[in-house]
């Protein structure tokens, strides 16, 4: 199922990126392969307790639906509140999103750096800290745990534009497909409910797995009140 789009003709053209902004990107997603790889040797290191299965299940789903929710709470915030002019923020992370509102098959024409550098540069310094102030071993299994919520969670929020733009594909790779045929990533029919009026619903794109929860509990309505309430600027383009 392809997501709807605006019925006006779009003539997309090629945006030359400057190369100083493609190799940070891509600096910052070997910095961020090497990080999540520390994590995961901290985490199998020899002297590491070992947790049951079910603990990691528990903490792998737990770093799943908070990367899930995270990815609700971003997407949110950069359709509703400043512009694509504001410094820094405009261009790298509010544009990408009102783009795909403005043509819903955009994201499918960028490569995979461009997809997901801004990830990669925006995980790499928390990701740095963990590794900075973690254990070098985790001594309990709570500190396994935390670890291993942590690395999923990172890798599940840094890949959710690459799993957004698959959502938005005609013919996306079958793994893609089998993905989200098993509800492990947010598929085009899940997706649709966020390009169908009030178009303020299922933010959420990771997986789409918090957004029933969010909708019903009108998170996100009642965090935009609270936002404008301390006077962050609502510029949103879309009612």
């Amino acid at each position: 199922m392809l997501i709807a789009q605006n019925p006006r003709v779009i003539v997309r053209t090629a945006r030359p990126r400057p190369t100083q902004v493609v190799l940070l990107e891509a600096t910052s997603g070997v910095v961020w392969t090497a990080l999540c790889g520390a994590l995961v040797l901290r985490i199998f290191a020899d002297a590491a307790p070992q947790m049951p299965i079910i603990y990691w299940v528990l903490a792998i789903l737990f770093g799943i639906v908070l990367s899930d929710f995270m990815s609700g709470f971003l997407h949110w915030f950069f359709d509703t509140f400043f512009d694509e002019t504001t410094p820094f923020i405009g261009p790298h992370l509010i544009a990408p999103f009102r783009e795909h509102h403005r043509d819903s098959m955009a994201m499918t024409h960028h490569s995979f750096i461009e997809l997901t550098g801004n990830s990669f540069i925006a995980y790499v310094l928390p990701l740095g800290g963990v590794w900075w102030v973690g254990p070098e071993i985790p001594e309990t299994q709570f500190g396994v745990f935390n670890y291993a919520w942590w690395t999923a969670m990172t890798i599940a929020l840094t890949m959710t534009n690459q799993l957004h733009c698959w959502a938005h594909q005609a013919s996306p790779p079958r793994f893609a497909r089998w993905l989200q045929r098993c509800g492990m990533t947010i598929s085009a029919t899940h997706h649709a409910r966020h390009h169908a009026p009030p178009y303020r619903l299922a933010y959420c794109i990771t997986n789409g797995w918090t957004n029933r929860l969010a909708d019903k509990l009108g998170i996100f309505s009642r965090l935009e009140k609270l936002f404008i309430a301390i006077g962050v600027p609502r510029t949103t383009s879309r009612g």
